[in-house]
C-alpha cells in the first residue's frame, strides 16, 4: 500500500496537449501534410530563377574619370580674407564636380549621346545605328517618345559620381556589349568637353563685345582728358608760378594718368576675351580614359538562387498553412497522434526520396 500522505508525481503532459499549443500543433500538421507542396515550391522557385539568370544577357561596365580645368577669379577680397585665415572660395560654381554630375544627366548632353552613331559587335552580330535605334525596340512609337525612352535608358545605365574632396568626377555605364559601353562613355566625355568649349567661348564672346564697347568709351574719355589738359596748358603757359593753376594742372594730369591706366586695363581684358573666344583647347582633363571592360558583370546567380530558395520555402509554408486553415479538419484531440504519424511519414520520405517523388507525381500508389 502506498502512504496516502506521500505526494503523487504529476503525469508528464505532452506539449501538444496544452491548450496554448493547440494551434501550433495544427500548424505543424498542416506543414507536414503538405510537405510535397513545400518541397515543390522550395525547389521550383530557385530553379526558375537560376534558369532566368543563366539565360539573361551579360552586361559590361566601363568607367572613366576626369577633372575640370577650374578658372580662379583673383580678387583683392580673397587675398585680404586669406590674411585673416578666412577661406573665400574662388572657384566658379559652374566648375564644381556637382555641376558636372548634373550636367551629365541634362537633356542637352543626353541628347548628344542619344543622337550619336555606334558600331560594335554583340551576341546577335554586328550592330550599327544611333542609341535610339539600338536600345528602343518598339518602332511603333513616335520619334519624340523613342527619344524619351533612350533618355530613360541612359539615366538608368549612366552614373556620374562627383568627388568634392579631389575635385574629380567618375563616370560609369552599363551596356550589353563591352565596346558599346566604351563608346557611350567616349560620347559622354566628348559632350562634356564640347559643352565647356561652347559655354566658355559664348561667355568670352559676350565679354569681348562688352570690353570692345568699353574700350571705345575709354579711348574717347582719354582723348577728352588729354584735350582738356592741352587746352589748359596753352592758355596757362606760366601755371607753375601760381597756386590755383598749378592745382588745376595736377587735377587734369591725374585724370589723364587714370584714363591711361583704365584704357590699358580694358585693352588687356579685351585681348584676353578675344583669345578665350577662339580658344579650342580641352576644358577638362581626362584622368582615366573610357576602357573596354575585360570581364562581364556578375549576375549574382548564387546569392539570388539562395534567396529564391528561402523565398520558395516560405511560400510553400504559407500556402500549406492557408490550405490547412481553410480546411480546418484537425480537431485538438487528434493533434498529438496525427502529428506523430505525419512526422514518421516525413522521416520515412526523407530516407526514401525516390519513393516520395514517385508518389508525388502519381507513379507509386500511396500505401
Amino acid at each position: 500500500m502506498t502512504d496516502p500522505t506521500t505526494p503523487r508525481l504529476a503525469a508528464p503532459v505532452s506539449p501538444l496537449r496544452t491548450p496554448g499549443a493547440a494551434w501550433q500543433g495544427r500548424g505543424l500538421i498542416w506543414l507536414l501534410r503538405d510537405r510535397t507542396l513545400i518541397a515543390i515550391c522550395t525547389l521550383a522557385l530557385p530553379l526558375v530563377v537560376g534558369i532566368v539568370l543563366l539565360s539573361s544577357r551579360r552586361t559590361w561596365t566601363s568607367s572613366a574619370s576626369f577633372m575640370p580645368a577650374t578658372r580662379r577669379a583673383a580678387s583683392n577680397l580673397s587675398g585680404l580674407a586669406a590674411q585673416f585665415g578666412i577661406n573665400v572660395p574662388t572657384t566658379e560654381p559652374s566648375q564644381s564636380p556637382a555641376f558636372y554630375a548634373d550636367l551629365v544627366m541634362s537633356r542637352a548632353l543626353l541628347g548628344a549621346i542619344a543622337d550619336s552613331s555606334y558600331s560594335f559587335t554583340s551576341d546577335t552580330g554586328e550592330v550599327r545605328g544611333t542609341l535610339v535605334d539600338i536600345v528602343v525596340k518598339d518602332h511603333g512609337l513616335s520619334p519624340s517618345l523613342r527619344r524619351e525612352e533612350a533618355f530613360r535608358w541612359l539615366r538608368d545605365h549612366l552614373v556620374a559620381t562627383p568627388y568634392a574632396r579631389t575635385g574629380t568626377i567618375g563616370l560609369t555605364v552599363v551596356a550589353p556589349a563591352p565596346v558599346f559601353a566604351q563608346q557611350l562613355l567616349q560620347r559622354a566625355v566628348q559632350g562634356i568637353n564640347r559643352f565647356n568649349l561652347e559655354t566658355r567661348q559664348s561667355q568670352a564672346g559676350a565679354e569681348r563685345r562688352f570690353t570692345e564697347r568699353r574700350l571705345e568709351e575709354a579711348k574717347h574719355d582719354l582723348r577728352s582728358s588729354e584735350d582738356a589738359l592741352q587746352a589748359f596748358m596753352q592758355s596757362n603757359r606760366d601755371y607753375e608760378r601760381a597756386t590755383a593753376p598749378r592745382l588745376q594742372y595736377d587735377r587734369l594730369s591725374r585724370d589723364v594718368t587714370f584714363r591711361q591706366q583704365l584704357l590699358t586695363s580694358i585693352a588687356q581684358a579685351f585681348e584676353q576675351a578675344h583669345i578665350d573666344e577662339v580658344r579650342d583647347t580641352p576644358a577638362i582633363t581626362v584622368i582615366d580614359e573610357p576602357n573596354v571592360p575585360a570581364r562581364p558583370n556578375g549576375r549574382g546567380t548564387v546569392a539570388k538562387t539562395f534567396g529564391a530558395l528561402v523565398a520558395g520555402l516560405l511560400l510553400g509554408c504559407v500556402l500549406a498553412a492557408v490550405r490547412g486553415f481553410r480546411s480546418n479538419d484537425v480537431r485538438p484531440v487528434d493533434v498529438p497522434g496525427h502529428a506523430s504519424q505525419l512526422l514518421e511519414e516525413t522521416l520515412e520520405d526523407c530516407r526514401h526520396p525516390v519513393r516520395w517523388i514517385g508518389r508525388a507525381i502519381g507513379r507509386v500508389p500511396a500505401t
